[in-house]
Formats: structure tokens, C-alpha cells, sequence
């Protein structure tokens, strides 16, 4: 049988050394490693079956990019940004996390628990932030959760005094008069500014007049957050004030610790340079062992075994190995037959790139036992849905975990394949978030491009819910308070539910805001209908297809009626007008 090799590369969270890196591959996979100057041939290379990574979207993004136009996968491991599973732009890439579109879900679902209507979202300026934060307003919207304001932090520099101060004293306090008494607060982002924030909370709070409202603020954070040992502490502070930590699901994995554990006692002849230098680090900083030098007898005193070398996306980093042996394996059985050896028709397509092949479903439980950890004998299934992303079917997508009075985090639940569940017990640990009156910024729908809820056929909704925007000419405005398109959008949702339930046919429907502006929408449908955007159902997770839709009901007003209809006309989409006169 042919023995798969392996190729590392370090690009330090830089876009920049992505990209050089992802140049480097695609020349490779290409077979012109020089560029096509070299007067003399390259020698015959291995083809490459598979590139997994990267560790975050911003770099996965950039790879994903210069990929796409091979035919070579490239399976990400940790990078959970929605528009990865768009099939046009990133054709190649196949993912093993869930993306956040998951976590985005179950934050919303967490929200409707604890009985928070009324909220305060806080991202960071990340791909990661930014795009979680839409999808939790844009969930927050169909859930009738009103986010009352949004703050964005910055990453890679250290926040601004002034800025917390404005934050706190402005944004959350002011913010907590309009309550019943506590505040829900929704993290999406990276963990400094999160961990600078609160640090600044403590050091200033006795100052403040009003600090008490501190006690009761209430957090939901995402899975980016390293140091929570300090988060728990930091929130030892307050009264009733808890945090909820989703994450993926900690996994011990025997073999791998294992083998972790033997780098540093026996280092192999490859360890060196960079590498060396990266583990040197490793167990100087993070197992606190100033003397080692890469041998047994310098780790005496450091215990380092006691200690766990789990990570949380440590079980979809071997899912995307397996996941790739697999798909390879099953594809020699087809083409090979009953040869041992890389036949010329595998030569073929490894040449040309995996992705020419359908997708394998994952089941660990053919795998032989000798071949993979024990822990996922029963407990994972990967399979494949149709748009090529890799679903983890786990017993557990995250864990919810909440700080306790002994400055850690403790699990009280988990999602388990979009199911919610939470112990009995802390189900009123959180403190419901609620406007104490008609809070004017929940009076509008919110200022979103759609709302979509799967099914087929679909029938398509424009209305102007805001009014065009007086800086953005594909912008929209203020809302329409004073018209009846709010109105309207509810009845066409009653309407269609009305549909389904009468006439068993299970209609979609995907409801946009004009804006009253002829430029947003028809730059609106241009992005729909040539799959540059891609609209999903947040509860479903279900792609909405152009060749699904039935019928345009709208616009409001002839102008855009009139901007829509070659459009449409030219997609034979037929529009029925509810306005326009």
C-alpha cells in the first residue's frame, strides 16, 4: 500500500504568510514550482491529496481563496466563518466544525431560556466577530429579541481607557434603566478585549456611582476565550452577574497525549529550527519548565504529564486526517480493485484533485480498531451534506459552561445536534432581560437584508421597512415608523404559514428590505440569484436555492417595481405587484 506524507507549514496567524504559503501549494499542485522560468524540469513529486487548516477564518479565507480554482480540498479545522460554505467563491473547501451560523443558533436559543428580549451585542472587528454579530441580529430579529445597541472592539491593540469608560457608563448603564432590573449581554469575538473589559470593570467600579448595576449583568460569550481560569475570577465580583462560556466539547484522547508527550521526552530528528524553537516555548511558558533542553532528564520537576495536552478542536483536527484517508481509501477501492499499489487511474485523479470525486461519508465504526483512537469508536459520524461541508454528527456540537463561585467554569449543558439542554437546576441562573416599557429602538424589524425560512416552492417578499439611506446609496435609513410595511411583512409570513398548513405543501418564503431604493435592490437580487450571497435559514441551517422560487410578491412602490422587472422577467420570475400602480 502507498504511505501518505506529510508538509507543515507555520503561518503565524498572517494573511500575508497564508497567502505565500497558499502560492507555494497551488504552484506545487500546478507542477510549476519555478514559474515556468526554470530552463530545466522539476522532478516528478508527489501529488497532494489534501491541505488541512488553517487555525482561524481570516487565514482559512485567503487560502480558500487562491485555492479555488483547483481541484485540490482544503479542510478546515477551526475556521467557523459562515461564508466558507459558500460553494461559488470556495469550491474546494470542506470544513469539520461547525460554522457560526451553529453557534450563532444556539446563542439565540440560550437567549429565549433565560427570557431575554432585550439584549446588548459586543463583537470584535474580526472576520470572526463581525459576521458572528450579524447572524445573532439577524436570529435576533426573527426571535423578537430586540439588540438594543452593538459595540465593536478592536483586536491586536490594547482598548482604550475612554472607550470602556463610554461603554460601560453610557451604553450599559443607560441601557439598564430600560430593564426590569438585569441586562444580557452577547460576546462574539476574541478573548483580550473581553478579559481588558472586565479587568477595567474591577479597577474601576468603586468609583462609579451607580456600579451596582454591575451585579446584575449577564454574559453569553463564544468559544474564542483562552484564559477563562481569569475570566471566572474576574467575575468572583459580582453579586448574581454570571457568564456563560460555549465551546467545543473538551475531548482526552489517550493515543494523542501519548504521543504529545513523547515529542518533548524523545524529540524526533525533525524537530528543528523554528519548530525546535516553538517547542522550547511551549514548555517554558505553558508547562512553566525554564531548564529543558530536549532530553528526559531535564523534564524532571516538571510533571508534565500531570497535566492535559486536550484541545478543543483537537477532535476535528484528526476528523479532517480521517475524513481525507477515508475519502482516499474508498476512492482506491473503486479504482484500484484488489491493487496494493497507487494504480494510474488514482495517479490520475490525485494529479487532478480529489473534489472530481463525490464526497465520503465518515463512520468510525468500520474503521478498523487498530487504526483509531478508542474514544471514537461509538461517538462520531461524520457525514456530508449536499453543499460538501462536513458535519460533525457528535453527541455534543458545544458545551455550556458558566463560572462558579470557585473561580472556574463548570459544564451545566450542551448542544447535542441542535438540541438544547440545560441542567434543571441552573436554568434560572441567568436573569431574564426584559424592556420594562416600549423601548423605542425595539419598535422597528431591525435593519437586516432578509429573513428566509426554508421550504419549496418559495415565494419572495419585498418590502420597504426602512427608508433609503441619506449618506449610502445602497444603504437603507430610519425606519418606516410611519407606513404600514411592517404590517405587511407580518401578514405575508401569516399568509404563508396560513399556506402550509391548508394545503400540506411545505412553502418557503424569503422576505427582503428594499429600503425604498431601487440601487440596493436589484444589487440585492444580483448577489442572490448569481450565488455570490448566500441566504440561509438560521434555524435549519438549509441554503436557500434560486431555482426554488416561485413567485416576487412587491415592490411597494412602481419605481422599484419597475427597477426589478427585467431582472426578474429575464429568470422568467413572475412579480405580482400588491402597490404599484
Amino acid at each position: 500500500m502507498f504511505s501518505p506524507g506529510l508538509d507543515l507549514y507555520d503561518d503565524c496567524c498572517s494573511e500575508y504568510l497564508a497567502a505565500r504559503h497558499a502560492g507555494d501549494i497551488v504552484s506545487y499542485i500546478n507542477g510549476n514550482d519555478k514559474c515556468g522560468l526554470a530552463e530545466e524540469s522539476t522532478p516528478s513529486r508527489p501529488p497532494i491529496a489534501g491541505v488541512i487548516g488553517t487555525s482561524i477564518s481570516q487565514t482559512t479565507t485567503v487560502v480558500a481563496d487562491i485555492m479555488a480554482p483547483t481541484k485540490v480540498p482544503l479542510v478546515g479545522i477551526s475556521a467557523t466563518l459562515p461564508e466558507l460554505s459558500n460553494k461559488t467563491k470556495y469550491p474546494v473547501f470542506v470544513r469539520t466544525v461547525p460554522s457560526d451560523l451553529k453557534l450563532a443558533q444556539v446563542i439565540i436559543e440560550l437567549a429565549k431560556t433565560f427570557n431575554w428580549s432585550y439584549i446588548i451585542g459586543v463583537h470584535t472587528d474580526d472576520h470572526y466577530g463581525v459576521e458572528g454579530m450579524k447572524e445573532v441580529q439577524r436570529l435576533a430579529t426573527e426571535h423578537m429579541i430586540c439588540v438594543s445597541s452593538v459595540e465593536m472592539f478592536p483586536i491586536g491593540s490594547d482598548l482604550e481607557d475612554s472607550k470602556m469608560l463610554v461603554f460601560i457608563r453610557n451604553t450599559v448603564f443607560s441601557t439598564m434603566d430600560q430593564t426590569t432590573g438585569s441586562l444580557g449581554i452577547v460576546y462574539f469575538g476574541n478573548n483580550q478585549p473581553l478579559l481588558q473589559l472586565l479587568q477595567f470593570v474591577k479597577k474601576n467600579r468603586s468609583s462609579w456611582g451607580n456600579y451596582k448595576y454591575l451585579d446584575n449583568l449577564f454574559w453569553i460569550s463564544t468559544d474564542a476565550q483562552t484564559n477563562i481560569a481569569e475570566l471566572a475570577e474576574l467575575m468572583d465580583d459580582y453579586q448574581y452577574g454570571k457568564i456563560i462560556m460555549l465551546e467545543p466539547p473538551e475531548m482526552t484522547i489517550g493515543d494523542f497525549e501519548e504521543h504529545y508527550f513523547n515529542l518533548f521526552e524523545d524529540p524526533p530528528n525533525w524537530l528543528s529550527g523554528q519548530w525546535r524553537t516553538a517547542v522550547k516555548n511551549i514548555m517554558t511558558n505553558t508547562y512553566k519548565c525554564p531548564g529543558y533542553n530536549f532530553t528526559r532528564a531535564s523534564l524532571k520537576g516538571c510533571n508534565i504529564r500531570s497535566l492535559s495536552a486536550s484541545n478543543n478542536y483537537l477532535s476535528a483536527t484528526l476528523d479532517s486526517i480521517y475524513f481525507l484517508a477515508n475519502w482516499l481509501r474508498n476512492i482506491h477501492a473503486e479504482v484500484c480493485h484488489d491493487s496494493t499499489t497507487v494504480c494510474p487511474r488514482l495517479q490520475e485523479i490525485l494529479k487532478t484533485g480529489l473534489t472530481i470525486m463525490p464526497l465520503q461519508k465518515l463512520n468510525y465504526s468500520v474503521i478498523d480498531p487498530v487504526y483509531k483512537p478508542k474514544e471514537f469508536t461509538d461517538r462520531y459520524l461524520a457525514d456530508v451534506n449536499k453543499d460538501l461541508e462536513v458535519i460533525g454528527q457528535r453527541e455534543c456540537l458545544y458545551s455550556i459552561k458558566v463560572n462558579t463561585d470557585q473561580s472556574t467554569f463548570s459544564q451545566i449543558g450542551a448542544c447535542n445536534n441542535g438540541k438544547l439542554s440545560i441542567q434543571d437546576n441552573f436554568k434560572t441562573i441567568m436573569k431574564p432581560s426584559q424592556c420594562k416599557s416600549l423601548c423605542q429602538e425595539c419598535a422597528a424589524i431591525g435593519n437586516i437584508d432578509y429573513i428566509y425560512s426554508h421550504g419549496t416552492p418559495v415565494l419572495v417578499g419585498l418590502f420597504s421597512i426602512h427608508w433609503q439611506s441619506t449618506r449610502d446609496r445602497f444603504g437603507c435609513g430610519k425606519y418606516k415608523n410611519q407606513s404600514l410595511n411592517y404590517l405587511e411583512t407580518v401578514a405575508f409570513m401569516s399568509a404563508v404559514a396560513y399556506l402550509r398548513e391548508t394545503t400540506g405543501i411545505q412553502f418557503g418564503y424569503l422576505i427582503m428590505d428594499d429600503c425604498y431604493n431601487p440601487i440596493r435592490v436589484t444589487n440585492l437580487l444580483s448577489k442572490i440569484f448569481s450565488g455570490e450571497m448566500s441566504i440561509v435559514d438560521g434555524s435549519t441551517g438549509k441554503l436557500f436555492s434560486q431555482s426554488d422560487t416561485a413567485v416576487f410578491i412587491g415592490a411597494q412602490s412602481s419605481t422599484l417595481t419597475l427597477a426589478i422587472l427585467p431582472f426578474l422577467t429575464a429568470l422568467g420570475i413572475p412579480v405580482i405587484s400588491y402597490r404599484s400602480v
